[in-house]
């Protein structure tokens, strides 16, 4: 193989790393924009991610790494003074069933489809500056 081949060759290799990488990084801009709107319908009603008011529900503005109950709402006993922290998982597992996380609480159960679960937790770990995209979209189970 001569020099100049084997420089078309690497470089070939290193545009092809850069391509996946700027179509990874689309998809979760992507997937961001779709939880925006994944929120505007499932959960602005009664929450609100852009300011620290409560309106129906509490705020949702900086809930990952926030413990459980930990704003200035009227939470149900099933909430109040809980020491697990929201991740974007357990924010969302939650609005799927309330109840059945936290047995008691008042919240109705929120059906969203398996893309719009994960649009949601890619916007409140985005919302939440500091947390890795990746690993809050891999994140499931209970809260932390």
């Amino acid at each position: 193989m001569s020099e100049l081949e084997r420089q078309v060759a690497v470089a070939g290799r290193y545009a092809d790393v850069a391509h996946a990488a700027g179509r990874r990084a689309a998809a979760k801009v992507e997937a961001e924009s779709g939880g925006a709107q994944v929120f505007q319908r499932h959960c602005a009603a009664c929450h609100s991610i852009s300011t620290p008011t409560a309106l129906v529900g509490p705020t949702l503005q900086g809930v990952v790494g926030r413990r459980v109950g930990a704003t200035a709402f009227d939470y149900s006993s099933a909430l109040s003074g809980r020491p697990e922290k929201w991740t974007p998982a357990s924010v969302v597992e939650f609005a799927q069933s309330p109840a059945g996380m936290y047995p008691g609480s008042l919240m109705a159960p929120v059906p969203m489809s398996p893309a719009d679960r994960l649009d949601l937790q890619l916007y409140l770990a985005h919302d939440n500056a500091g947390v890795d995209l990746p690993q809050a979209a891999a994140t499931h189970g209970e809260p932390r």
